[in-house]
């Protein structure tokens, strides 16, 4: 029977693992979402994006409305 710290050692390794797998598998997913949406024109804005990783970076956004105001105009 296996010791407590020879099954630890087994359950980090398996860990390392599954991530490993986890990220391959992710990434194949990608390639293929990209293909199919490059196959049939499609883009982020289509799907209800904002039109792809540099949109949220852009700085575009509008400064929010002005909720309360002093006397002077502050």
């Amino acid at each position: 029977m296996a010791t407590y710290k020879e099954l630890k050692s087994q359950a980090e390794k398996l860990l390392i693992q599954a991530e490993e797998a986890r990220k391959k598998e992710l990434a194949s997913a990608i390639d293929d979402i990209r293909a199919r949406m490059k196959e049939h024109g499609i883009t982020v804005r289509d799907l209800g994006g904002r039109g792809g990783p540099s949109a949220a970076k852009s700085g575009t956004r509008r400064p929010a409305a002005v909720k309360y105001r002093d006397k002077a105009g502050n």
